[in-house]
């Protein structure tokens, strides 16, 4: 294994290329003064957040790994994130190709479109199944034509514990198996 060797990159923060059991890792050293702010680690959750999500919808990331669901690391006050490590070099924005332009904007729109679809809604209607988008914040109100009841609070309540539930024991067994596939290897 080699030892611990600074790289370029992480901004603000400290990064080191570290081998370890025959696997390479980039570590991400966070700066302890922006550590020290009182909304960094909210800050840090709602970022940990996003990339879960950007996952998700399949846009290339390199996300941090998960230790005891956990991201960030913290080793006797310092704070630290564990990614695998990318062979490559930083782009130079003064010679960037409109290729790389090209890639990086359709990253950036995936995003961006993102963010929409949480803001609206999509409702098809009639033979056609004509589409039709809706902000949320432009709807006041929803009646509906049934006389169904309304589901009651408690109902709410238990649909989104089990939905809870049910998305941390997927989380467990995508851990679980991504252990697995570590010890197969």
């Amino acid at each position: 294994d080699l030892p611990v060797i600074p790289v370029s990159g992480g901004f603000m923060h400290r990064m080191y290329k570290v081998k370890a059991k025959g696997k390479t890792y980039a570590v991400k050293h966070l700066n302890p003064v922006i550590m020290k702010r009182s909304d960094a680690m909210d800050n840090y959750l709602r970022a940990e957040k996003l990339e879960s999500i950007i996952e998700e919808a399949g846009i290339p990331v390199v996300t941090a790994i998960s230790f005891d669901g956990s991201k960030m690391q913290e080793i006797r006050g310092e704070y630290f994130y564990i990614f695998p490590w990318q062979e490559g070099s930083i782009t130079d924005w003064n010679n960037i190709t409109l290729d790389q332009c090209s890639v990086a904007g359709g990253i950036q729109g995936r995003i961006i479109a993102l963010k929409e679809d949480e803001d609206a809604f999509v409702i098809e209607t009639g033979p056609d199944r004509t589409k039709m988008k809706f902000k949320k914040w432009a709807i006041s109100s929803v009646d509906t034509v049934k006389d169904i009841p309304a589901p009651t609070k408690e109902d709410k309540l238990k649909e989104l514990q089990e939905k809870r539930e049910a998305k941390k024991a997927a989380k467990q067994a995508a851990k679980e198996e991504k252990e697995a596939q570590k010890n197969n290897q």
